[in-house]
């Protein structure tokens, strides 16, 4: 950021930090609201890119540049206000955070200290169907600064070899295929490696080379002489261009790659007609109220993402009043660090080492101690002493875990050929090794293994659980009902699983019904394909309609309400959600259009008079997560149904294996 006494000061750039920052804010509180906002990160990539590389040519060319000068003004630009906030995030996880969550920001906050907290989400992050939500990691959004940090120890290096050995029309074209390449790698490998593609350099320096390759163009062209046509018409399709990226992109588009090239060169055309004071754009970005919040913009980005995961943590849903008043909160600490930690630590004068010792080593070597610590302490942090604690969190964890923990439930990421025949994957024990019974799907089939089980054990047969996470149960291409990055890791395995299928005479299927129809109206009409094509092959089918959905349930609610200020546990009944009703109605009318299909639901069991419930008649949670029956749950819930209305129809009429049952 540039002083606003400086000769060459922007407000119109100050005013696109503004709408970068907001766009991010408001995306972060409400993704439905701005679905592309995240794509303001990439607006700051493009105006780090353009002023870095502008200040570099300037001073190569007056012949002052120094790699010491540089990485000076850089560490007091924006090491401080990083510190303060990582130093409060770990100091706050280790007093209202579970402490296996806790540990991980403290670890996230060792990477961070080193810049490199971008590599650490990539290579560390969980991001299995039940991580910790990615939205309550408080110094997740330390990645852009891991991307910033990198680009600036590399890119000066460059600019000054390409600067000393290179002409300008050569210099340009080198920037404009390493644009490209970066885009391209973008695009390829983001199938294979979405997490590598979204949080690391290679991918991103595209956007901050744009930014660059504007500052030199900018150098050799003449102002007075453009004339105002090009610039106005910059200025008009960049602005269509950002507007397209932050309404018109979403989490479900392949991004970085092309789709980051709309906030990116908008961006870049809007910098680029307000140096000929072009626009109306130029002249909107300029009022003081887009410039006063551009010019904090940097803390406002560092202190958001905190406050709403902190929050997040403990609440289920974002209200519009919560919204608010955590807008206020994110603007207020913006507003005390730009003034109290940006300003004074930027303008303090002294010596280059003393500016490194006081802002950057000492303090990150302190920080980075007490993380280490935190982490040593197992997150317990403030906790570590106190032996109730660790009794009730011990006992509270033990008492939850994900399907995928259990060993006879398989539920995969993607499958190899042995996970089709693994004698695990069996529940109860067949005189027959090929038990041709198979409940598959994904974790929405994975979490009835246990009703299964019951029905299982009371009739005599045993059956397969084969499941595959977040991946529809559908003939053909599964594109249109996945993130991209989901896609061909489920084409495959399903694909393989699919070919299996002539090994089994009975099917128990079930999925996220409701997900995949949202994802893409093609999906009820291409189901009832597939469940037509298995039924001409004369396959007994079972469709397992999908539980209630609790919005406000909270698995970890126990272990976090031992810590966090005002955690409350008891969770209201529910009115089932349309989105369940209409996607179990389907799957009902479905069944009906075959002789060899039957339909089935357990809803009566959790629902009474139309409230739904999460606990059993003796208070006990049967849920994992929102939309989750737990394995214990699953096993419990099966029991209830078979001591009350007893074992469904349908699964009387499998044939009966002797079965010895599982211990659960």
């Amino acid at each position: 950021m540039n002083n606003i006494s400086t000769p060459n000061y922007r407000p119109d750039i100050d005013g696109l930090r503004a709408i970068a920052v907001l766009s991010v804010i408001v995306y972060h509180l409400h993704p439905t609201a701005l679905t592309g906002g995240f794509t303001g990160v990439d607006i700051f990539f493009v105006i780090s890119g353009f002023l870095i590389t502008q200040n570099i040519m300037s001073d190569l060319r007056k012949k002052q540049f120094s790699f010491l000068n540089f990485y000076h003004r850089r560490v007091k630009r924006i090491i401080p206000a990083m510190l303060v906030v990582v130093l409060v995030s770990v100091l706050i996880a280790q007093s209202i955070m579970r402490p296996a969550d806790a540990e991980l920001v403290a670890e996230s906050g060792v990477w961070s200290l080193l810049s490199l907290a971008n590599v650490y989400f990539w290579l560390f992050q969980d991001t299995s169907y039940f991580a910790a939500a990615s939205s309550e990691l408080p110094l997740l959004h330390l990645w852009s600064l891991g991307v910033e940090e990198q680009f600036y120890l590399i890119w000066p290096i460059c600019l000054v070899l390409l600067f000393r050995f290179t002409t300008k029309t050569p210099l340009l074209i080198i920037i404009c295929l390493f644009i490209c390449f970066s885009i391209a790698l973008g695009e390829l490998l983001f199938s294979d490696m979405p997490s590598f593609v979204y949080y690391m350099l290679p991918a991103r320096a595209g956007e901050l080379l744009l930014g660059a390759l504007l500052a030199i163009g900018l150098l050799h062209i003449p102002t007075k002489n453009t004339g105002k046509a090009i610039p106005y018409l910059a200025c008009i399709s960049g602005v269509v261009m950002m507007a397209y990226s932050i309404i018109g992109i979403s989490e479900y588009h392949s991004f970085p790659g092309v789709n980051a090239l709309y906030p990116s060169l908008g961006c870049a055309l809007i910098i680029f007609a307000g140096h000929f004071h072009q626009g109306h754009a130029t002249r909107w970005l300029t009022f003081k109220p887009m410039v006063g919040v551009g010019l904090m913009s940097y803390s406002a980005y560092l202190w958001h993402w905190p406050v709403i995961a902190f929050y997040r943590y403990g609440h289920a849903d974002l209200t519009l009043l919560a919204s608010m008043g955590l807008s206020v909160v994110i603007l207020f600490l913006a507003w005390l660090s730009y003034r109290f930690v940006e300003t004074p630590c930027r303008q303090a004068k002294g010596s280059v080492l003393r500016i490194f010792l006081t802002q950057l080593i000492l303090p990150t070597a302190a920080i980075g101690a007490l993380c280490l610590l935190a982490m040593k302490l197992d997150g317990f942090g403030f906790r570590w002493y106190s032996t109730s604690y660790i009794a009730q969190y011990t006992q509270l964890k033990a008492d939850y875990k994900p399907a995928y923990e259990y060993n006879y439930i398989c539920q995969r990421e993607s499958f190899i050929p042995s996970d089709l025949t693994d004698s695990q994957c069996i529940i109860g024990h067949s005189n027959n090794e090929n038990v041709d019974v198979l409940l598959m799907g994904d974790s929405n089939a994975a979490h009835y293994a246990g009703v299964i089980g019951e029905f299982a054990a009371d009739q005599g047969f045993a059956f397969r659980n084969i499941q595959l996470a977040s991946c529809p149960p559908v003939d053909g291409t599964v594109k249109p009902f996945l993130f991209a990055k989901r896609v061909d890791q489920c084409q495959k395995s399903k694909d393989m699983l699919f070919a299996s299928l002539d090994s089994y005479s009975t099917l128990i299927i079930s999925a996220n019904w409701s997900f995949y129809q949202a994802r893409s109206a093609q999906f009820f009409e291409r189901f009832s394909q597939t469940i037509e094509r298995l039924s001409s092959r004369h396959k007994k089918i079972i469709l397992l309609g999908k539980v209630p959905i609790f919005s406000q349930y909270d698995r970890l609610c126990g272990e976090k309400s031992l810590s966090y200020p005002g955690k409350k546990c008891q969770f209201s009944p529910e009115l089932m959600t349309a989105k369940v009703q209409v996607a179990n109605t389907f799957l009902e009318n479905l069944s009906h259009q075959f002789d060899n299909v039957e339909y089935i639901d357990f809803n009566n069991a959790l629902c009474k008079k139309g409230q739904c419930s999460v606990y059993d008649q003796h208070n006990k949670s049967l849920y994992f997560d929102q939309e989750h029956l737990s394995i214990s749950g699953s096993w419990q819930l099966g029991k209830n149904i078979v001591s009350t209305t007893g074992t469904p129809q349908a699964f009387r009429d499998i044939d009966r294996n002797s079965i010895q049952n599982n211990e659960h």
